[in-house]
């Protein structure tokens, strides 16, 4: 078997592939390499059970630090908040009764 010296862990992947080409593949789906690797990260610890874990910490030079409920809330209203955007606005005219080479509408 391609002279590999572990072959009893062999095949855990491609037997659950499934979960990944579906989410990541399917429908014509285009991914960024940064998007794909977030993606492929969501779906592992989904598999794996521990999302709450990852989604409840941050990381700081490498080690795994629990946010506090406050700090979470507080980032999670800032992420959610809409940001104003500057717009033009109404836009007053009229409509002439000439078009394009001089006619009128009938």
């Amino acid at each position: 078997m391609r002279n590999l010296k572990v072959t009893k862990a062999i095949g855990s992947c491609e037997s659950n592939h499934r979960k990944y080409t579906y989410r990541v593949k399917g429908q014509g789906k285009y991914w960024s390499e940064a998007g794909a690797e977030g993606m492929l990260r969501i779906l592992t610890c989904i598999k794996n059970r521990d999302l709450e874990q990852w989604l409840n910490s941050d990381f700081e030079a490498g080690k795994l630090i629990s946010l506090d409920h406050k700090k979470l809330l507080a980032a999670t209203r800032d992420s959610l908040k809409r940001r104003h955007e500057i717009h033009v606005g109404i836009q007053h005219g009229a409509l002439t009764a000439e078009v394009v080479g001089g006619k009128l509408f009938s």
